[in-house]
């Protein structure tokens, strides 16, 4: 399963790779697509404020000329400086005034052919040829022509550097139109990269982490569970075996009647030690859920009890069976009976001296058949691991009590078998209390399934 879970993992990473791969291209082409955008519009805005400065430029040359003109004319003045500076205006007038006509200065185009920046600079054309020549030649020039070429000259001037600040002023709101586009783009990619990608691998990482650290917790249980049998095969057939040899050696040797009869009373409690460990490994593998049992024998659970109470007399413990001769339960009688016996077992086990208590009482649709000690008790700890196989609470060789620590796992599968509950609960140094929750239709009274139960151990399910 967990092998399956990691290719599963891998082909998801393999997925988000694949569309992060995607994604990072797309970005790369939006952002090189607006990149491109953004400097097309930037070198045309760098050229629409040369377009302006030129034409402010072109308007007061033009106002320059004219005054220069008229101070020559007026004051009757030959100085050669003042006609050659007349002449350089008038070159830098032209040729300012072909840039415009071009379309195009220091590299940069700002209108097209037919619009109405290229009308505006057609028409000022002949005035500009004429407002040249007559910087050429200022004494000869008709000043009311000139005036007049002037005054025509300037409001088209003005309209031109108008319409390239309407141009300008639109291509800036288009670039802050790009700005916020690009900026919701933007937003829209770190929000698919966090939904799809980002998210999607802390997730899958995440769960990768959790499932590795479940794995390490299993496979750190597995080894503390191996080490735990193993000490417990040691110590429960080991530890009986030895002691049968050696009191088998020893009843070799000995003549007396009444040693003898206690080597063979050791001999015989280990070797039953042994049937009873074989008995519960072999009852666990037998009652693991895999088969279906017959659950329709009619069991006396106060009888069952007093058999189980006398075999396990233990005069420093007080017991006392409470659950009436006239109630019956509906169920599997062999399974049954060994629930109860590895319960009532345990309780005898582990209470060396006070009282073990068994009813039965109606509890909220169920009857509770519990058994109470006043045992050791188990600590709160070791409460949920208590019906684990092959789990006990004193380990090692310091341990007081014998046992595989299979009774309470048994009985647990025993009470999934038969549709029961089993409910554990204990206070350490005090008692512990078992209860077996039985549903209410499996509880009838000895009157009601049959007037008699003395036949009750010879039923065909005491062999299950």
């Amino acid at each position: 399963m967990y092998m399956a879970d990691k290719s599963n993992n891998m082909a998801q990473l393999q997925k988000l790779k694949k569309t992060y791969v995607i994604l990072i291209a797309s970005i790369i082409v939006l952002m090189g697509t607006s990149q491109l955008i953004v400097h097309n519009m930037i070198n045309s805005q760098t050229a629409d404020a040369l377009v302006v400065n030129v034409s402010g430029r072109q308007r007061m040359l033009s106002q320059n000329i004219t005054k220069l003109i008229l101070v020559l004319q007026n004051d009757s003045i030959t100085d050669p400086v003042y006609v050659e500076e007349l002449r350089t205006l008038a070159e830098e007038f032209t040729n300012s005034h072909k840039q415009l006509s071009l379309g195009s200065i220091g590299g940069r185009s700002f209108h097209s052919q037919g619009n109405i920046a290229d009308s505006l600079c057609r028409a000022i054309d002949p005035m500009v040829s004429s407002i040249a020549e007559m910087a050429l030649a200022p004494y000869d020039t008709d000043i009311l022509l000139l005036l007049d070429t002037e005054r025509s000259f300037l409001p088209i001037m003005d309209q031109l550097t108008s319409e390239y600040q309407i141009i300008s002023e639109s291509k800036l709101d288009s670039m802050r139109m790009v700005e916020i586009v690009l900026s919701l783009v933007t937003i829209v990619t770190l929000f698919v990269e966090l939904k799809f990608i980002i998210i999607p691998l802390y997730r899958s990482v995440s769960k990768s982490n959790k499932e590795l650290l479940a794995l390490n917790s299993k496979l750190k249980e597995a080894n503390s569970f191996k080490t735990d049998l193993l000490e417990n095969l040691n110590h429960e057939f080991r530890t009986p075996l030895n002691s049968i040899t050696n009191f088998a050696q020893f009843l070799e040797d000995e003549e007396e009647p009444e040693t003898r009869k206690e080597y063979v009373h050791y001999i015989n409690q280990n070797s039953q030690r042994l049937y009873n460990t074989l008995n519960g490994i072999i009852d666990l593998a037998q009652y693991d859920g895999s088969k279906s049992f017959k659950k329709n024998d009619i069991v006396s659970p106060s009888q069952l009890i007093d058999e189980i109470l006398h075999s396990n007399n233990k005069e420093s413990v007080i017991t006392a069976n409470e659950v009436s001769h006239e109630i019956a339960i509906i169920s599997n009688l062999k399974l049954f009976e060994i629930l109860l016996t590895q319960i009532i077992n345990n309780a005898f086990k582990f209470t060396n001296e006070g009282e073990i208590i068994i009813s039965l009482s109606p509890s909220d649709g169920s009857y509770l058949l519990k058994v109470e000690d006043t045992g050791i008790g188990i600590a709160p700890g070791f409460l949920p691991d208590a019906t684990k196989a092959f789990t006990q609470e004193s380990k090692g060789h310091s341990r007081t009590f014998e046992g595989m620590g299979i009774g309470l796992a048994i009985c647990q599968q025993l009470s999934k078998i038969l549709e029961l509950g089993l409910e554990l609960h204990s206070n350490q140094g005090k008692g512990t209390t078992v209860i077996i929750r039985i549903p209410s239709e499996k509880v009838k009274t000895i009157t009601q399934v049959s007037p008699s139960l003395s036949n009750m151990k010879s039923t065909e399910s005491k062999t299950a």
